[in-house]
């Protein structure tokens, strides 16, 4: 593929923002540009001496804290008695909207599965799936996998980010299909933290097959829909937000199908039948998606989901070292301990175990905590790069760098770490919409604990088509963007507010041509004879087959139509 120009655009388009962060260094196609800044680090380990008269504490291997002191919560819209997250009165009017007269997008064929999850991020790194559709009739709790990932009557799937900093940033909810907008709402407050009866900003579509998607707690003055208009499958609809009766930005997404809600995952407890291409993992394990060090005091600081304050540097004068974290999947009755490990890598002390306190299993559960500097033998006077490993039940979850310098004018700005990424279909089609995947270290993307966001500029055979950054760690190309045999470039930077990282990262692929029906990469004789003789509905009533090039579940005119269109190309 030519990249030439767009890697000239990309030069210009960043050196071209205002009031942005530096401009960073364009990369080439699918790989990373070696050329490295290079950064002023504090060197070997260093004794000091405190300003203050304090007696230093003595420099033990592993000694054992006397303990922490901390603050925690769990279980943010997680599950508890509470409404449902629609309220009563918005349910029934968006009902009312998709039981008027149909509104021109309904045939009379089977749905398509769905591709992708509808929201910019990856489920189970910078996304975590709170609550699945409530699938029990009565007051008991029942998701799709026989879990209680849910509460009673929910209708949807919740998906939180990890906090405001991200819903600050931006990011996008897409439309999970072709369709038309039946109902949308914008102008409410979009930071709510309580279930007061708030009304949502939210976007109701339905889809050609009658299948009706719900996309609910949006962004203020983010909807970029309107009732009547048509959108296309990966089309930016909105962004996410805490608006409505909500208490962590999250996209709660509904499917309806004949008025009645449905789980679109399939599972032992659940649907026989999956409407997902390819049915995204759930993650029951235990993990950790955020964390960060830091110089403010905690016991006063508001809790997640509002911003934290975040450091990668303390300094000799310093007190007191803060940590706070967010964990996903804390099994019942846990437990965790610390190590602090100094520059040369011995143990300067250990603190633990303590207990959680939680005689359940809490699906996130977020905590800060903080130490004593002087408690910490060597910390207080040794410079360089130390490190905390956090453990819960025995089991290292985290192992976090952080500077020790001799004052706070020697703290400098990292910038972002390298990236990877992948697209999915790595060979798009026509009838696709295409993600771009970023590819990171969840807690070590920015040496500073940073809030990393991403700049996505898609090229359509070197035409940039769409410009956009967000806190997401994916991000998509609407559908009707590239067509048949169109090359089609994304390029992606992070940047931490302050500073890009020094490389793009880009992936490219060529849109495969919507004739080519036995995969050939020609559009011939080869593939008329293939949709005559696959000529019909197709065997699985769920799934595309061979010939069926524009995936409406039967090979017939429409088909035949696309390699006629092709003939002889590739």
């Amino acid at each position: 593929m030519k990249t030439s120009l767009v890697l000239i655009s990309l030069a210009l388009a960043t050196a071209a923002m205002a009031s942005t962060p530096s401009s960073p260094n364009p990369g080439s196609s699918g790989s990373q540009v070696a050329k490295k800044s290079k950064v002023t680090s504090p060197g070997p380990a260093t004794i000091l001496t405190r300003s203050e008269n304090r007696p230093l504490a003595p420099d033990e291997c592993a000694l054992p804290l006397n303990g922490e002191t901390m603050k925690t919560e769990c279980c943010p819209h997680d599950k508890v008695e509470r409404p449902r997250c629609v309220s009563p009165l918005e349910a029934l009017l968006t009902e009312g909207a998709y039981a008027m007269p149909p509104s021109g997008s309904r045939d009379t064929g089977t749905c398509r599965p769905f591709e992708f999850w509808p929201t910019g991020g990856i489920l189970h790194r910078d996304l975590f799936t709170s609550n699945y559709v409530d699938l029990d009739g009565s007051a008991a709790v029942q998701a799709f996998e026989c879990t209680d990932f849910s509460y009673d009557g929910h209708k949807g799937n919740d998906t939180i980010v990890r906090s405001f900093s991200e819903q600050i940033a931006g990011v996008p909810i897409f439309a999970v299909a072709d369709g038309v907008v039946l109902d949308a709402n914008d102008g409410e407050d979009d930071q709510n933290t309580t279930w007061a009866g708030q009304a949502a900003n939210y976007v109701v579509l339905e889809h050609p097959c009658g299948r009706v998607t719900k996309y609910w707690h949006l962004r203020k003055n983010s909807v970029e829909v309107a009732t009547g208009d048509s959108v296309v499958k990966g089309e930016q609809i909105g962004l996410m937000g805490s608006s409505g009766i909500s208490t962590w930005p999250h996209l709660h997404f509904q499917v309806e199908e004949d008025g009645t809600h449905v789980e679109p995952y399939m599972g032992a407890c659940g649907p026989a039948n999956s409407m997902w291409e390819d049915q995204p993992g759930v993650n029951y394990n235990n993990y950790i998606s955020d964390a960060a060090f830091c110089v403010e005091d905690l016991a006063t600081a508001p809790n997640l989901p509002w911003p934290q304050p975040r450091t990668g540097h303390f300094s000799a004068d310093d007190e007191t070292i803060y940590i706070w974290m967010l964990v996903h999947n804390l099994p019942a009755n846990s437990t965790r301990d610390w190590t602090f490990i100094k520059p040369d890598g011995s143990i300067a002390a250990t603190a633990g175990p303590f207990e959680f306190n939680n005689g359940t299993n809490w699906g996130t559960q977020y905590g800060q905590y903080w130490f004593d500097i002087d408690a910490i033998p060597g910390l207080a006077n040794t410079l360089g790069t130390w490190r905390v490993q956090f453990r819960i039940n025995g089991i290292l979850k985290m192992d976090l760098p952080f500077d020790m310098v001799a004052d706070r004018g020697d703290i400098w700005n990292r910038k972002p770490q390298p990236i990877g990424g992948w697209l999915v279909p790595a060979e798009p089609e026509a009838q696709n919409a295409i993600v771009a995947n970023v590819s990171t270290n969840l807690l070590g993307d920015d040496k500073d604990y940073d809030m990393v966001k991403y700049r996505y500029m898609w090229y359509v055979n070197d035409v940039l088509v769409r410009d956009v950054t967000s806190a997401g760690q994916s991000d998509i190309l609407a559908r009707d963007k590239a067509e048949s045999g169109d090359e089609v470039l994304c390029c992606i930077i992070p940047q931490d507010g302050k500073e890009y990282g020094d490389d793009w990262y880009c992936l490219d692929a060529t849109v495969a041509l919507a004739g080519d029906a036995n995969g050939d990469l020609l559009v011939n004789i080869g593939d008329l004879l293939l949709v005559i003789n696959m000529w019909g509905p197709c065997p699985d009533p769920f799934r595309p087959c061979g010939a069926d090039l524009n995936e409406d579940l039967r090979v017939d005119v429409q088909d035949l139509l696309l390699v006629i269109g092709d003939w002889s190309r590739g």
